[in-house]
């Protein structure tokens, strides 16, 4: 969302402005540059996402990663090769077709443990 927004910031304040400056890129089009840099980093973090499996919690790495400690779990989804992880309200999906083969091990491990650890 960011990143489309200030495509659109830039490129509408370089086209539309009339004021006929001779830099008129450094002042008015700077957004562009930031656009193209967070669609760039919203792509590859989405092919290279990766999960951190500590003993008491699991930590996405995307942009706006979110933690979970594990005592706070209430249900556990398995769909469409994704893991979605219920915490009282929220859920957060773990994607895991991009996961490295060590980490899916991992992280079916765990969460087979923590399914166990709620069916009690």
């Amino acid at each position: 969302m960011f990143g489309i927004a200030f495509l659109l910031l830039g490129f509408t304040s370089f086209f539309i402005d009339d004021s006929g400056e001779r830099n008129r890129f450094f002042t008015q089009a700077w957004p562009i540059p930031f656009g193209l840099i967070y669609i760039w980093l919203y792509f590859y973090q989405r092919k290279n996402h990766s999960i951190i499996i500590s003993s008491n919690s699991i930590k996405s790495q995307l942009q706006y990663g979110r933690t979970i400690k594990l005592e706070e779990i209430t249900r556990i989804k398995f769909f469409a090769g994704d893991y979605t992880v219920f915490k009282g309200e929220k859920k957060i999906t773990i994607p895991t077709q991009n996961l490295k083969p060590e980490q899916k091990d991992s992280l079916k491990e765990k969460m087979q443990e923590i399914q166990e650890s709620l069916a009690l």
